[in-house]
């Protein structure tokens, strides 16, 4: 879901316009476009704006902060710069370079941008100081206290500013003091209710305490007196969508509310790319791929093309194209390390010429991310099922060699396993198979004992392998399974599965020790083995012949 930190669009926009009856005109259409989410709409005007009033540097500023909600970092930081130097409220732009700075983790660069800002506003300049605040609170290294404050200086000399009091209840909100919000918001909804955004962070909060009939109730009321506001669609799909979460019984007719109601909201937002995108990660969300194909078409046309093919490249994959899925992905500019993973396993899948070069690409995500590493579990475990033991191996191998994710373990077990059974199936490379399985069981064992499957099948590799020290390496691994077993389970635990491989292990221990004439430990492993299975024809044939 969408983070609520965003500071008022009435206050992002309906702010500065002192010059004019055409400029305040001007300004207050693209105010109702952005209220509305009409984002495509609302920069239209302002780049039309710019074309009419290039001296005037607060057009720049309110197009250049649409590009940084919408996290088109380059765009948002080009008409900044080039609005700083325009002769009229060109300073504004300060705020928005300052936010970019606070996103870079720059503060005393910020500080010094809002200081200068500062120095050019009069006293009761209460909504450009707001706006500093509203950069503090929507920045990705945010400072919540710092806007807080802010804001309270507005309220000491400005007791009625509701934009104040939203930023105030932002801020609280995002510190999860949820009293101090729900004080704010009240606040600022009794000042103005036209603040919608206001009212809505109230039937917000009614939702996130999971009162969803009364948090729904509230947005059809804001529905009904203003019936052309977009983002109450939002979040009515929002509220469907996280009902159907906690309601299994439900959860079928929810998700299609959600999705009839995330369709009128791109339908009232003009269309445009920011609502599409947004409607596409819900797809994403719940699954629907075939959906999710079509929007990521409507991005694409938007121009959103990185975005757009990463979507259409996943909503592929998921439907099983693989090859749709690797142009998708391929054609992306700027590939994230999560693009290269996909088009690592879509490449994978395909097989053939595309199989190594899917290996590079999967190498490369983990080398770039780390933690990616931890999606590779499920199929490699889907290979291994379907008993594709070389492409299981070639796949998990990657993963388990990053030691910090959460599948580090089991993935070093898979790559043992599929190596002991391709050893069992080849006997030309069998040697070569046996030790590549025992090196993984090896560090499987170190790095989480529990697993103790990794000692028993590294026992049995060492049975494949004809030398004294196979024979002392399996003797070994038995006694260590034996150990491990009873170290992290109790006996009442043991599954048939657990029972018969330690029919396995004392069999193979008693046949050890009475080979070394150690009959006394043979005897006590044979009486072991009988614990579990009193009928073991090999157990008792021979404490027979070591008793004679």
């Amino acid at each position: 879901m969408i983070k609520r930190n965003k500071i008022s669009l009435t206050l992002l926009m309906g702010l500065l316009c002192s010059s004019g009856v055409l400029r305040a005109q001007d300004i207050e259409g693209a105010k109702k476009a952005i209220q509305g989410h009409q984002f495509d709409k609302a920069k239209s005007i302002l780049r039309t704006l710019i074309a009419d009033k290039p001296n005037d540097g607060a057009n720049y500023y309110y197009l250049g902060d649409i590009y940084l909600q919408e996290k088109q970092v380059d765009s948002a930081n080009y008409f900044f710069t080039n609005g700083l130097g325009q002769k009229k409220e060109g300073f504004l732009n300060n705020i928005g370079l300052g936010q970019l700075d606070l996103d870079n983790n720059r503060l005393s660069e910020a500080k010094a941008k809002f200081d200068n800002v500062e120095k050019e506003l009069r006293r009761k300049d209460y909504n450009e100081k707001l706006l500093i605040a509203g950069a503090y609170l929507n920045s990705s290294n945010p400072n919540y206290d710092e806007a807080i404050k802010i804001a309270n200086k507005v309220l000491e000399e400005d007791y009625q500013n509701a934009n104040a009091f939203l930023i105030k209840g932002k801020a609280s909100l995002a510190k999860n003091d949820i009293n101090e919000a729900y004080s704010a918001f009240s606040d600022a909804a009794i000042l103005d209710p036209n603040l919608l955004e206001a009212r809505m962070e109230l039937a917000i909060l009614t939702k996130r305490t999971r009162a969803f009939e009364q948090a729904l109730e509230s947005f059809a009321t804001i529905h009904k007196e203003f019936p052309e506001y977009a983002p109450v669609y939002k979040e009515i799909a929002d509220t469907y969508y996280l009902w159907a979460t906690t309601d299994k019984n439900k959860e079928k007719s929810l998700k299609h509310k959600a999705k009839e109601a995330y369709e009128k909201y791109v339908e009232a937002t003009g269309n445009s790319a920011e609502a599409i995108l947004k409607y596409a990660m819900f797809l994403k969300d719940i699954g629907d791929y075939p959906a999710l194909a079509n929007t990521a078409t409507k991005l694409i046309e938007k121009g959103q093309g990185d975005k757009g093919y990463r979507l259409a490249g996943l909503a592929a994959f998921n439907l099983e194209d693989f090859k749709l899925s690797s142009e998708n992905f391929e054609k992306i500019v700027k590939p994230t390390s999560f693009d290269k993973f996909y088009l690592g396993l879509a490449l994978f899948k395909l097989g053939d010429d595309s199989y190594s070069n899917g290996i590079g690409q999967l190498k490369a995500a983990v080398a770039k991310d780390g933690a990616l590493a931890s999606k590779f579990n499920a199929y490699g475990v889907e290979l291994y099922r379907a008993d594709k033991y070389k492409e299981a191996i070639d796949l998990l191998s990657i993963s388990g060699s990053v030691k910090e994710q959460s599948n580090y373990s089991f993935d070093n077990y898979y790559v043992g396993y599929c190596n002991y059974m391709l050893g069992t199936e080849d006997e030309a490379n069998q040697k070569i198979y046996m030790n590549e399985a025992i090196k993984y069981f090896n560090i499987v064992i170190e790095s989480n004992p529990k697993i103790t499957e990794a000692y028993f099948f590294k026992a049995r590799a060492y049975r494949y392998m004809d030398t004294e020290q196979a024979y002392q390496g399996r003797f070994s691994a038995l006694k260590q399974y034996e150990q491990a077993m009873f170290a992290n389970f109790s006996e009442s635990e043991f599954s048939n599965t657990d029972k018969d491989r330690l029919v396995e292990a004392y069999n193979a221990m008693g046949a050890y020790y009475a080979n070394s004439d150690d009959l006394d430990n043979a005897r006590k492993m044979f009486a072991k083995t009988l614990k579990y299975d009193a009928t073991n024809e090999f157990a008792k044939k021979t404490l027979e012949a070591i008793s004679l």
